[in-house]
């Protein structure tokens, strides 16, 4: 049996000798310099493909922040500890995996979430992708929502001072198609009511510069509770490290 296997070996070596050198025999150095020539433009095209694209979306795509947190999950039965009965481990896979369908169901999610600030999302909309400022806003809003109408809608905002903000629902602003509004007041809309408040009117300021006196960029989104919950659940991965 093992001389049969020695035998197989060989042959597999003397095998792949024989095609390395058909293959050495049958390459032609100025045949492939051709074919290297022919194909160049495309060659160079592929490659000039593949760094524009990686230029645009490191350009354009913002950063994605991920977090991670391990949690202990104890089990305290007191009716076992009472009796002095050893039942330690009967049904902790089912206890486990209990707990894991909680932290994955929606309702426990939207009680974390709410600790967030994710309820308001500001944006500077650009022209290929919008960009989200987060908690790098130079001006904040708090809100009071009368109906559910009022997550479907962007608010375009453009400070002409520090006393006032143009607002205008659904499309950028442009002459005549905003309502000014004090900032000193909350500002009242049919599904509802919300407060500004300026933070930093300096990056205001020089965000609005070099666009017309009435045309702005900027604005801000209510987000609903399941909204949030559905966008940030299916990012969310819980695994069990140790039973």
């Amino acid at each position: 049996m093992y001389q049969d296997t020695r035998e197989d070996k060989n042959e597999s070596i003397d095998h792949y000798k024989e095609r390395l050198t058909k293959f050495s025999q049958d390459f032609e150095l100025g045949l492939f310099v051709h074919l290297a020539q022919k194909s160049l433009l495309w060659i160079v095209l592929f490659f000039v493909l593949a760094f524009s694209s990686a230029y645009i979306y490191l350009r354009y795509s913002q950063p994605l922040f991920q977090s991670t947190s391990i949690l202990q999950l104890k089990e305290s039965n007191k009716a076992s500890q009472l009796l002095e009965i050893d039942i330690a481990g009967q049904n902790q896979n089912d206890d486990m995996m209990s707990d894991l369908e909680v932290i994955r169901s929606k309702e426990f999610l939207k009680t974390i979430f709410k600790k967030l600030p994710l309820d308001v999302t500001y944006y500077n909309e650009g022209e290929v992708l919008n960009f989200e400022l987060y908690k790098s806003s130079p001006y904040v809003m708090t809100y009071d929502v009368k109906n559910a109408e009022a997550f479907q809608h962007k608010y375009y905002v453009y400070f002409p001072n520090t006393s006032e903000v143009n607002i205008s629902v659904d499309e950028p602003i442009s002459e005549g198609s905003f309502q000014t509004f004090p900032l000193s007041s909350p500002i009242q809309l049919p599904y509802v009511t919300f407060k500004i408040k300026i933070l930093d009117f300096d990056i205001i300021k020089k965000d609005q510069e070099g666009s017309k006196e009435n045309e702005n960029d900027v604005f801000f989104v209510l987000n609903s509770p399941k909204a949030i919950v559905n966008k940030y659940s299916k990012n969310l991965s819980i695994k069990v490290l140790s039973q």
